[in-house]
């Protein structure tokens, strides 16, 4: 444990000996064909990349979210800048729901979904200066982002 000054474990749900197998890339889930990528790739270098384009995304948005009027909750910016390119940096090809899931007789309108099967799961997409816990001044949708997904059926989710 001497090797990670900076990390305490606590609890024993998880043991010192896990970081030097993660360190030492001996623990499933670490090669890179389980990112989908070809074996010889560098994982290291790819994540690297992903977080050097995420960063500069995140400039671009700032930069336009600066530029927006007060008053505008930033929902276009936010998914189109920000939202959609980074989940699309990391694998996913969010698709928009163009109406709201009816589960047991309420609505839920969920943005989008993490990929075009049904069981693909709910990404739901606001605008940045959009409080979470808040219905929006307009009442709709008819819940709070947060309580939208919160009450999302997670079987819908499978």
């Amino acid at each position: 444990m001497s090797s990670f000054p900076s990390i305490r474990i606590e609890g024993g749900l998880l043991g010192s000996e896990l970081l030097d197998q993660v360190i030492a890339a001996d623990v499933p889930g670490q090669k890179p064909a389980d990112f989908g990528l070809e074996p010889k790739r560098n994982l290291t270098d790819e994540i690297a990349a992903v977080f050097a384009d995420s960063r500069a995304l995140w400039g671009v948005f700032q930069n336009r979210l600066a530029r927006l009027p007060e008053d505008d909750i930033a929902t276009t910016i936010t998914r189109d800048q920000w939202a959609l390119p980074f989940l699309a940096l990391l694998g996913y090809q969010a698709r928009y729901n163009p109406r709201a899931f009816e589960v047991d007789g309420h609505a839920f309108a969920v943005s989008h979904r993490a990929g075009e099967p049904e069981d693909s799961p709910p990404i739901h997409i606001v605008g940045a200066r959009q409080e979470l816990g808040r219905v929006p001044p307009s009442g709709r949708p008819r819940l709070a982002p947060h309580s939208l997904v919160q009450e999302y059926p997670r079987s819908s989710c499978r």
